[in-house]
């Protein structure tokens, strides 16, 4: 009687449909009944409404013929079907998108992951589409006032950071910027657009005038000169009010010194602080390519490893799920982690959680010692310990 039900999905309830099909055809529900135990499977209901379905059920498949443990084996099924269960026009729409998305992916990874970015949603923050996109072999630049628009872009191949990712950027900054290029030189960019102190000082932390002098930290030098010495040259139509942050009152005659000090460049550890304070990410390399002490053994070295084997890896803490558990309503953890090549899902449970919870809220690269978990179709490690692993970095022994 479920072969007909349950044929094309091979022999297995995928749909929400197939359950109302079942309850008619093996215990004689009526539709409205039927939808009644969809609901009381899938949505968290009232144990006894649940209870007392579950008995009708059992004695609708007796009356229609089936053995009781027949008919208990049939609700087992559908039981488990409610961790994965959607209507068929809503899966099939789901499956629709995921083979198009899959399509571009793989095809044209940059445009993909450009839409992706700008779409703003997703499961997950900005930070690990960067990392999934360099992965993909796609170039990422940091934001760059010549290149960049509000959102990400593409621009021969690279996939350029928004301006509009900036920290205290300004959307009528990002216009004039957008309206007034290109720009010949950082005198020229100064001269031309009003924005504050803490934009400008973001801009050339984060390389946004790499394109016209790469020169970091003269570009600072010659700003903190002009912070001391106060707003120089005319707003533009005469008006010399200035808000309280904006040093530049409008147009800006950035002093130069006859001869600067020989600064040092600015290092990539320094790089990588400026943007993740600044953008929330690192956009010009993945963090863990930073740290002498990585040992480089990523995730994909256990790719084909049975359940239950032990591993042991370093990962940079990318995103942090949390849930409660469905019995004891314990809060517990879905921590994503990355390493150059892929993301990794640890699953910390709540006696775990309570042991590391500050150590996860005060570090980001970790070593994680576990065990492989293949249930369910996916692939996660169940945590054992974590510990802050070691960078290698004088600077910054822990991140």
């Amino acid at each position: 009687r479920l072969e007909k039900i349950l044929e094309e999905t091979f022999g297995v309830f995928v749909y929400q449909e197939q359950v109302l099909l079942c309850a008619r055809e093996i215990a004689g529900f009526n539709l409205p009944a039927a939808d009644l135990l969809r609901r009381a499977i899938t949505k968290a209901r009232h144990e006894t409404d649940y209870a007392g379905l579950r008995q009708r059920f059992l004695k609708g498949a007796v009356r229609c013929g089936l053995m009781r443990e027949k008919a208990l084996e049939i609700f087992d099924l559908l039981r488990h079907f409610a961790g994965f269960g959607f209507c068929k026009a809503h899966a099939a729409t789901y499956g629709y998108l995921a083979y198009q998305s899959a399509w571009f992916k793989k095809h044209y990874p940059a445009l993909f992951m450009r839409a992706v970015l700008n779409n703003g949603g997703g499961y997950y923050p900005a930070s690990v589409y960067i990392a999934e996109a360099r992965r993909l072999g796609v170039t990422i630049v940091p934001p760059d006032v010549n290149c960049s628009g509000e959102l990400e872009t593409l621009d021969d191949g690279r996939l350029y950071v928004g301006l509009g990712r900036i920290r205290d950027m300004e959307a009528k900054t990002v216009e004039q910027i957008l309206a007034g290029r290109p720009f010949g030189s950082f005198d020229d960019f100064l001269g031309r657009v009003r924005l504050s102190a803490v934009e400008a000082d973001n801009l050339v932390k984060i390389g946004g005038f790499d394109s016209i002098d790469p020169d970091r930290p003269r570009l600072l030098w010659r700003l903190r000169l002009a912070a001391q010495r106060g707003p120089v040259g005319q707003a533009t139509g005469g008006n010399t009010t200035r808000e309280p942050d904006d040093i530049f009152a409008g147009q800006l005659i950035v002093p130069t010194a006859k001869r600067l000090p020989q600064l040092p460049p600015v290092t990539p550890f320094e790089q990588f602080l400026y943007e993740r304070d600044i953008l929330g990410f690192s956009a010009s390399r993945h963090p863990v390519t930073l740290f002498p002490a990585y040992d480089g053994v990523t995730v994909a070295a256990y790719a084909n490893e049975p359940n239950g084997t032990a591993v042991r890896l370093c990962g940079w803490l990318a995103d942090i799920k949390r849930i409660k558990t469905r019995e004891t309503k314990e809060p517990m953890v879905f921590a994503t982690f990355e390493d150059p090549e892929d993301t990794f899902e640890v699953v910390l449970f709540p006696g775990l959680l309570k042991e590391y919870s500050e150590m996860i809220r005060e570090y980001r690269f970790f070593r994680i010692d576990g065990k492989i978990n293949r249930e369910g179709g996916t692939v996660a490690i169940i945590a054992e310990a974590l510990s802050p692993a070691q960078t290698g970095l004088d600077e910054a022994p822990y991140l």
